[in-house]
């Protein structure tokens, strides 16, 4: 068995379970579980008509654990690398493994972190160092940190949907209009985007001052929705296809860095391939 083998397959199962996510998000989505409904108000010189969205199905309660589930794979696959190299340097390493993930220098050079990693070799902390968001500038490792302590120690992770409006067609009947005008060549409407949807959310407004009074106004629209991190410190507002897509990237390319680490020390040559695309499409 190669050493990394743990890693990997520990990657493995986190992509199986990005599986379900997706299967399960379009499943939801396919069942149409959001409308779209239009207010019409006037309040003195003020008409306008609002969209709103209405959720009409709660989204599937296993989301939020299967998310959970990626992380802490995703998590147990760094640990498990940093495991293997604490061995090469010593075949008899019994102690707490903790693969560093640090935002700023400053916390990658206290005295906790370093603990984690005085086993190693200088240009094997060199090498993790260099691994780290404040070096890399990516956040995908920061992310996972944050989302899997939340999921682990304070609550299952809460997921809020955005919605982001993406077509609006507006037709005008004035026959019955007191006044009959042209009809308005442009409409200034405010898109609402990217906003946590609740039973009456408001995604757009389209101002209807600009048509006669008595006008028949009608408005057709729909939107996209899309799922994103709530709570985590990084990863809030994160849309969570791609938040995990990161991650799963970054966690793969942090393993394979180290492989010949292994190779150098006489392990064959590592078997699994793995691919970084993006699983969620």
């Amino acid at each position: 068995m190669h050493p990394l083998d743990g890693s990997f397959l520990k990657l493995r199962r986190a992509n199986e379970h990005l599986q379900v996510i997706n299967d399960l998000i379009q499943g939801f989505l396919k069942r149409k579980p959001y409308r779209i409904v239009n207010d019409f108000i006037g309040q003195g010189q003020t008409r306008e008509c609002l969209l709103r969205l209405e959720q009409v199905e709660e989204i599937p309660l296993d989301l939020p654990l299967i998310i959970g589930d990626v992380c802490n794979n995703l998590r147990s696959a760094l640990d498990h690398l940093l495991w293997q190299l604490l061995l090469l340097s010593d075949p008899s390493f019994n102690g707490i493994v903790f693969f560093p993930i640090c935002d700023t220098e400053s916390s990658f050079k206290k005295n906790r972190t370093l603990e984690y990693i005085k086993g190693l070799s200088d240009a094997q902390r060199t090498a993790i160092e260099s691994l780290q968001p404040y070096k890399t500038r990516n956040t995908a490792l920061s992310f996972l940190r944050d989302v899997n302590n939340s999921d682990k120690h304070r609550l299952i992770q809460v997921i809020v949907e955005v919605a982001k409006v993406k077509r609006i067609r507006i037709t005008a009947n004035p026959t019955k209009a007191l006044l009959h005008v042209p009809m308005p060549p442009a409409i200034r409407i405010q898109r609402i985007n990217n906003t946590k949807i609740e039973n009456g959310t408001i995604l757009a407004r389209i101002p209807l001052n600009r048509f006669s009074r008595g006008t028949q106004v009608n408005v057709k629209s729909n939107a996209t929705v899309e799922f994103a991190f709530k709570g985590s410190k990084t990863a809030n507002g994160q849309i969570i296809e791609t938040a995990i897509n990161a991650m799963l990237s970054e966690v793969s390319r942090t393993i394979t860095y180290f492989e010949s680490e292994f190779a150098n020390s006489g392990v064959s040559k590592f078997k699994w391939s793995f691919q970084d695309s993006p699983l969620l499409q």
